[in-house]
């Protein structure tokens, strides 16, 4: 649950572990990692991937795939919606994102628009990052500001 995460900054992604376009998920990936390093010290963040493909990224197949990521960076997670259809529905349409092709079962058939968002500590939208032009700069920036208001830098 996102509750989970309750008192601290997060940056929440959207991902499926099938992505064959090496600038979308892949790209967001290796965006949060590389934010995740960042702030790996800090404890008021965390980095949230989501799989909105919740008919074939079961929990066990996102560790398969993801866990030399997670294993090293404490504050990055990897959820999946797998058999939560009307929760990652949503989720993702409360923040704008939209996929459809996914009862297809071939990656091939899926698509999907890139959003991430920054919510502060008490669950507020702080920035919206749509497509896969952010920089994981930009959002070091932002989140290291918020940090240091809120001061939890």
């Amino acid at each position: 649950n996102l509750s989970d995460w309750n008192g601290k900054f997060i940056l929440l992604s959207f991902i499926f572990s099938r992505c064959p376009m090496p600038n979308m998920c892949p790209a967001v990936i290796m965006k949060n990692q590389d934010l995740s390093h960042k702030f790996k010290e800090n404890q008021n963040v965390e980095f949230l991937l989501i799989s909105f493909d919740y008919e074939y990224d079961t929990p066990i197949i996102l560790k398969n795939q993801y866990e030399g990521i997670f294993i090293d960076n404490k504050n990055i997670h990897f959820l999946s919606s797998y058999q939560h259809k009307e929760d990652i529905l949503k989720i993702t349409s409360e923040i704008g994102m939209g996929f459809a092709g996914i009862e297809d079962m071939d990656e091939k058939n899926i698509g999907h628009t890139l959003v991430s968002v920054l919510l502060d500590s008490e669950g507020n939208l702080v920035s919206k990052y749509q497509g896969d032009s952010w920089t994981p700069k930009e959002v070091k920036e932002k989140l290291s500001n918020r940090l240091n208001v809120y001061k939890l830098d």
